[in-house]
C-alpha cells in the first residue's frame, strides 16, 4: 500500500497510532502492534523520521492483563494521562482554555460519550492526527495547506512537544520502565522532528504569522467521521 505523506512530511496515520497506544489497552489494536518493529506497523513511514533504534523497536507480547497493569502503573499510579496535569505548576484552567480554542476554530466538539478532559494526550494526539490529514487532502485538491501547517506547529509547540518532554522525565524520575516509557520516548522524538520540519517549511515559506497566531481561515468543511477529534 503506497504510503501518504502530508507536505509537512508526517506519514498519515502517525499519530493516530500513538492515540491507540496510549489510550487504554485494546486488545485487537496490541496484538497487531505487539512482536514487530515499529517501522513494520507503518511500513516504510518513519525511514526519515527517526533512528534505526526506534524503527527497529518492538513491544514485546503481553497479556491482556500485563498491558493493564502497565497503563495503570504509568497513568493511574504514576503521572495523570492529562496536559494540565503534566505541567500543573503552569495552571490547567489556561491550557484546558486554549485546547477548547483549537478544537472550536476547527469545528470540533468533544465526544459526549467519551466525556473525556480536552488535555487528555490521547484528545490531542487525535486531534494532530486530524490536522495532518486535513494538510494531505489540502494538498491532494491544490488547495492552501499553510493554515495548517502553522495550525500544527502551533499545537506542537505550545503543547504536544511540550507534555511529551515532560511525561519522559517524569516517568524516568519515578522509576517507570515499562511499555509506556519507550512510547513517550519515541513520541517525543516524533514530536520535535515534525515541529523542526514545520518550521523549516514555514520559514522556507517567508511566514507572515507568529507562532501565536491561529491559522486566517474559517473551518474547514471536512470534518472526521463523528465530527470529534
Amino acid at each position: 500500500m503506497r504510503q501518504e505523506f502530508a507536505q509537512s512530511g508526517v506519514p498519515a496515520g502517525l499519530y493516530s497510532l500513538f492515540a491507540r497506544a496510549f489510550d487504554y489497552p485494546d486488545e485487537t489494536f496490541w496484538d497487531r502492534v505487539e512482536g514487530r518493529p515499529l517501522g513494520d506497523t507503518l511500513g516504510a513511514a518513519l525511514a526519515d523520521w527517526a533512528s534505526v533504534e526506534m524503527t527497529a523497536g518492538t513491544i514485546g507480547r503481553r497479556s491482556q492483563d500485563e498491558r493493564e497493569a502497565e497503563y495503570f502503573s504509568a497513568f493511574e499510579g504514576g503521572v495523570p494521562a492529562y496536559e494540565g496535569l503534566c505541567r500543573a505548576e503552569e495552571g490547567r484552567d489556561g491550557i484546558l482554555e486554549d485546547l477548547l480554542r483549537f478544537y472550536h476554530y476547527f469545528g470540533l466538539k468533544l465526544s459526549e460519550q467519551r466525556r473525556d478532559f480536552p488535555d487528555s494526550f490521547v484528545t490531542e494526539l487525535e486531534f494532530m492526527d486530524y490536522l495532518a490529514r486535513l494538510e494531505l487532502i489540502a494538498a491532494e485538491r491544490g488547495g492552501d495547506a499553510l493554515s495548517l501547517q502553522r495550525a500544527q506547529r502551533d499545537f506542537l509547540s505550545h503543547h504536544l512537544a511540550i507534555w511529551t518532554e515532560r511525561l519522559y522525565h517524569r516517568f524516568t524520575q519515578r522509576g517507570i520502565d515499562n511499555t509506556y516509557t519507550r512510547l513517550t520516548e519515541w513520541l517525543n522524538v516524533v514530536a520535535k522532528t515534525h515541529l523542526d520540519r514545520l518550521e523549516r517549511l514555514l520559514a522556507e515559506g517567508a511566514d507572515p504569522a507568529s507562532s501565536n497566531d491561529r491559522p486566517d481561515r474559517g473551518p474547514p468543511a471536512f470534518q472526521p467521521q463523528g465530527g470529534e477529534p
